[in-house]
């Protein structure tokens, strides 16, 4: 029973962000709820989209085997550690190339 319960919540999302993950580096336009980034207008934000779509459906589908398999609480924290190490370090380098690209413009 859990395994179904897993599946019918884990499973659309996952395809869900993958699917707009893949549609946005055909298109070259993510698109989200508030607005869409263009590749060529807004590499760095575009980037960051792509990413987050694609770094939130592999945390999904770790939440979902973990549920599956009934791993550990341990196993669970390092696996949300290590999705938010990764998450805020893909933040800061989309800020900092924001501001790099900033700053080439200015000149």
């Amino acid at each position: 029973m859990k395994v179904i319960f897993a599946t019918l919540v884990f499973v659309p999302f996952i395809g869900w962000h993958v699917y707009s993950a893949i549609c946005g580096m055909r298109t070259d336009v993510s698109e989200s709820l508030t607005a869409s980034a263009d590749r060529t207008h807004q590499p760095a934000i575009f980037g960051l989209r792509v990413t987050h779509h694609m770094l939130f459906s592999v945390g999904l589908a770790g939440a979902f085997v973990s549920v599956v398999l009934e791993l550990a609480a341990a196993t669970l924290v390092w696996a949300f550690a290590g999705y938010m190490v990764a998450y805020i370090t893909m933040v800061l380098a989309t800020v900092l190339r924001i501001r790099q690209r900033a700053a080439q413009l200015k000149r």
